[in-house]
């Protein structure tokens, strides 16, 4: 009998444990304790009280919590600011905190009285499939455009190129999305709940309303589901396959009238100052950065106050300040004289102002995305002003052009091994390989190499399935339209897992 109370006991111990590892490994929705709310709203009082010069009031309205690795997690919510004693103004804040110290690592935010970024910031980093920009939608099922219709409802209607056919789709961070009207501004949200059936609309934006937040998922033929909730994608109704029939959310189902295409309005500008569909459609064209003022000299001049140590992550025209220790970062500011090339090519860094340590850590390259990475350490007691220039020079580019000089353009392949439990994705952009896991058990021994990089212009892969009990496809090809990255499906339907050996080539 004591036996099978320990056997017992042990049972319900791994059950816990599982359970824990699994909340962890969703997108960990909860609430943040009161300490950390507490934390955001001391840092958040005494930067604005800074900024402001004044002593300002705040107070946190929601803190929502979302796990991003063992060590940290994100807190996004709203806030209110109460200035001289009356006067409200309602902030929306992102904070990152350590979790094993609960010290807070990076805080951001913005003014914005209730509504979410009223203009795309096509400058923020991608986290799913598509990258910020405007659009249009078009179903799969009857080719028909969805529109802002009348009375704030979303429907499909013939494609007449007009404002009201445009979406502006921002990333929202952990692969999620607000889909806002090009016409009225509004967000599409679901009415009347994240079930079966609800009718989508248009309404004024919010920030990290479940209703209003998207993922948007590759499906066949270089379309997309639009999924909402657990697992509910945009749907037409059978009875409004129509001019102006509705859209509702339902069920995902794989049917044509849940798959949409997403095509790239011209006059969209990525990161780089770039205009995809501006581009001429010969090959040369289609290295990201040529034809525009990507290329050549340039610099950027960075200031602010740094306490101990801090990395700047420089990216197109565009920094992200990383504190590994220390107070957070004041009164940052920085200027770019053009972007920082997506290319292959060395920068410098000069120090105008500040007693510490400033240098370079890393350089851009295929490998990080092109990104430059300074190190400002800061060694004596409190706080110093700094200012750096980073500069660069790509002189003669031939052969630093992503994917030239390099064996990138011409023949390749990567090969990809794995144990896969029912169906993932695998995203692949120049040498790297992300997997998506779409559902059952996460998948294991996963290798993979290159012969060379995939190179970042349009063209077609195929896909050859070397091991593996299931089916392997390619569900969609590198094109401008999602940064030059192909997707190769796996789906494992039978029980259990499978290993899998596959080549991909170009």
């Amino acid at each position: 009998m004591k036996k099978i109370y320990q056997i017992t006991g042990v049972f319900i111990i791994l059950i816990t444990l599982v359970a824990g590892v699994q909340a962890q490994r969703g997108r960990g929705q909860g609430q943040a304790s009161d300490i950390e709310r507490e934390l955001i709203r001391r840092e958040l009082q005494t930067r604005i009280s800074t900024e402001r010069r004044g002593n300002v009031t705040v107070r946190i309205e929601t803190a929502d919590s979302f796990y991003v690795t063992n060590r940290e997690h994100e807190i996004r919510g709203r806030a209110m600011v109460v200035v001289r004693g009356s006067r409200e103004e309602q902030v929306t804040y992102t904070a990152v905190i350590n979790s094993q110290n609960r010290r807070l690592n990076s805080l951001n935010y913005q003014f914005d009285r209730g509504i979410y970024n009223p203009t795309p910031d096509y400058n923020r980093p991608q986290s799913g499939v598509v990258r910020t920009g405007r659009y249009q939608i078009q179903l799969v099922a009857t080719n028909r455009m969805l529109a802002a219709g009348p009375n704030n409802t979303v429907v499909q209607s013939s494609a007449r190129n007009t404002s009201n056919q445009q979406w502006d789709i921002e990333d929202a961070g952990n692969g999620l999305y607000y889909i806002r009207s090009a016409a009225t501004g509004d967000a599409m949200t679901v009415r009347g709940g994240l079930r079966s059936g609800s009718t989508i609309v248009l309404s004024r934006g919010q920030y990290n309303v479940n209703e209003q937040l998207w993922q948007i998922v590759a499906g066949n033929d270089n379309s997309f589901f639009i999924l909402a909730g657990n697992n509910l994608s945009l749907d037409s109704p059978s009875n409004a396959r129509r001019e102006g029939g509705r859209i509702q959310l339902y069920g995902r189902n794989e049917g044509t009238n849940q798959r949409f295409r997403l095509t790239l309005v011209s006059g969209y500008n990525d990161d780089y100052g770039n205009r995809p569909r501006n581009r001429p459609g010969n090959f040369p064209g289609n290295i990201p950065g040529q034809g525009g003022s990507a290329y050549g000299s340039g610099q950027l001049t960075w200031s602010g106050r740094v306490d101990n140590e801090i990395h700047l992550e420089i990216r197109g025209n565009r920094v992200t300040e990383r504190r590994l220790s220390g107070q957070p970062t004041y009164n940052a500011n920085y200027r770019f004289s053009s972007p920082l090339p997506q290319t292959n090519l060395n920068v410098s860094v000069e120090k105008r102002q500040g007693r510490g340590d400033v240098d370079v850590i890393q350089q851009p390259s295929s490998s990080n995305r092109y990104t430059a990475v300074i190190r400002i350490r800061d060694r004596d007691a409190g706080a110093d002003d700094y200012q750096i220039e980073v500069l660069w020079d790509t002189g003669n580019l031939q052969g630093n052009i992503p994917g030239q000089g390099g064996g990138a353009y011409g023949s390749g392949q990567m090969t990809w091994s794995g144990r896969v439990d029912d169906e993932i994705h695998l995203q692949i952009r120049g040498n790297r390989v992300t997997e998506r896991r779409l559902s059952g058990q996460p998948t294991y021994n996963a290798n993979y190499r290159f012969s060379s990089q995939m190179p970042l212009t349009n063209l077609n892969v195929r896909v050859e399935k070397r091991r593996g009990r299931g089916d392997v496809d390619v569900i969609q090809q590198p094109s401008s339209n999602n940064r030059y990255t192909a997707i190769i499906r796996i789906r494992d339907r039978d029980g259990g897992a499978d290993d899998y050996q596959i080549e991909v080539i170009w």
